[in-house]
């Protein structure tokens, strides 16, 4: 369906990337004479001609504007633009009103459907020839792939002529045209092929927040070495994240242990200590003699409950003192290229840690009970909390492990928590005056929102600085998707900030 301009009336605020369809929104505001759902100035529109055999044009001999061009047609002839949700910006203004304010301002719908991808085109909008090989796979035109990523369910990645769409929030609210991407694209293509299909934009490679394993640019590549100090992508994409315990879920016969508060690391047994984020640890070479070779290790270095400042002061030295790491102890969880359930890579770890004369003390298998009812995950929940630990892990019995968030792997705390990027100190009032009030911070999905609470005096002297990563507590969060009541915990120098938007 095509419209006409309404001069006079307000300018619609999405420009271009507009997707609605409905006369009234039309009548009411105003477009941008480049709108794809613009009627031709004639009174009439030309008749339509037969379609002709389309023509292969080799992806890599074509600009951006002839790509822009073939997602336009492809949009035009299959159905509407990829629909972007509704972005209520009062909503975002008044979660930076108050500190833990309840902001009851809602957003549209962010469920993900089919209809936020491109309709399929016809015939006539194939970029591919018949015989010619097609040059943006892996997806023929039309096609529909599931890609598992943070959430429980699995995202859908659809190509409509030389778009692709993806269903996760990232792709459906990057803004702009339908030439964008995301990290669940760029992992099914490949981040060069991807790179090609939107003719060297970077703009629209990067500005999803979704920088392929944190890189803001150059090509991916494979792990760094230690003496180089960048990040192995491959080996940070095998780390098992937790989603979180609803309280509902029937988790009878699991396996529940202490979540820990510690740095976690994947020990690769050939020789090197890895962050979840693909970054070395600089471990000394007595704790490296205490793993097993050719076994790998998923565990925390843990220095005792509620002290994580002090072991990350440790950790991140790369002079390896020896002193402060004999105080450090390497506790193990399971052996992610063992086969079987957890009971039986734990029992894979057990065996390689024994061989290893020098381990006790300084490498341990992490305690692990059968759960029998909710009840006894609340009862020991309750239990470990009083005596200062963080919560409890709930490990799926029989699943195979498998790297990225799932829900064979769930956490149990009192409240949730999640990691935010510092992006501003706002100065304090009252008793605060002339230190720090709230930081200004701002989620992965790019909410932003402030953290006023949960620091010490010494804290407010010395913030955590622009640009650095924290964790926080919160009870829920609202409507708007913001955090309520949020708490500082602590700064998170293993988390990259290059994640955040």
């Amino acid at each position: 369906m095509l419209f006409a301009r309404a001069p006079g009336c307000p300018l619609c605020r999405y420009g271009d990337s507009c997707y609605r369809q409905n006369p009234a929104h039309w009548r009411d505001y105003d477009h941008n004479a480049s709108h794809p759902y613009l009627a031709p100035a004639a009174a009439a529109p030309p008749p339509v001609p037969a379609p002709a055999p389309a023509q292969h044009v080799p992806l890599a001999s074509m600009d951006s504007g002839q790509l822009a061009s073939a997602s336009t047609a492809a949009v035009d002839n299959g159905g509407p633009p990829a629909k972007r949700p509704r972005i209520d910006d009062d909503a975002n203004d008044d979660a930076l009103t108050e500190v833990g304010e309840d902001d009851d301002a809602t957003e549209a719908d962010d469920e993900e459907t089919d209809e936020d991808e491109p309709a399929a085109p016809d015939a006539s909008t194939s970029t591919v020839a018949p015989g010619q090989p097609d040059m943006l796979g892996p997806l023929a035109d039309g096609e529909t792939e599931e890609v598992q990523g943070s959430a429980a369910e699995p995202y859908k990645v659809k190509r409509t002529g030389a778009v692709y769409s993806c269903s996760c929030p990232a792709w459906r609210n990057h803004g702009g045209g339908v030439m964008r991407t995301c990290k669940h694209i760029k992992g099914l293509r490949g981040e060069d092929a991807e790179r090609e299909r939107l003719g060297g934009d970077a703009k629209a490679f990067y500005a999803s927040g979704n920088k392929v394993a944190g890189q803001a640019g150059g090509s991916s590549g494979g792990g760094a070495s230690s003496s180089s100090g960048g990040a192995d992508t491959a080996l940070a994409k095998t780390f098992t994240l937790a989603q979180t315990w609803d309280g509902n879920k029937d988790v009878a016969g699991w396996l529940v242990s202490e979540k820990l508060d510690g740095q976690r690391c994947l020990w690769d047994g050939k020789g090197g200590l890895w962050t979840r984020t693909g970054n070395v640890v600089y471990a000394p070479q007595f704790l490296v003699d205490a793993l097993p070779a050719d076994v790998a290790l998923d565990g925390e270095l843990w220095l005792g409950r509620g002290n994580f400042q002090a072991l990350m002061s440790i950790v991140r030295r790369q002079d390896r003192p020896e002193a402060e790491w004999r105080k450090v102890t390497f506790v193990v969880f399971d052996a992610p290229r063992a086969p079987g359930g957890i009971g039986d890579r734990l029992e894979a770890a057990r065996a390689a840690i024994a061989t290893k004369p020098a381990a006790p003390g300084l490498v341990r298998l992490l305690e692990h009970e059968v759960v029998r009812d909710a009840l006894h995950v609340r009862t020991k929940q309750q239990e470990v909390e009083a005596n200062g630990g963080e919560g409890l892990m709930l490990r799926h019995p029989t699943a195979a492990h498998r790297g990225g968030r799932t829900a064979e792997l769930l956490k149990v705390k009192s409240s949730h928590d999640d990691e935010a990027l510092v992006t501003a100190h706002e100065p304090g009032k009252g008793k605060h005056t002339g230190r720090l009030g709230a930081l200004v911070c701002k989620l992965r999905s790019g909410k932003a929102f402030k953290i006023g609470t949960g620091f010490s005096d010494a804290q407010r002297e010395a913030p955590p600085a622009i640009g650095s990563v924290v964790t926080f507590s919160y009870f829920e969060l609202t409507k708007a998707s913001v955090p309520r009541f949020p708490a500082y915990v602590r700064i998170r120098p293993d988390v990259d900030p290059s994640v955040f938007p």
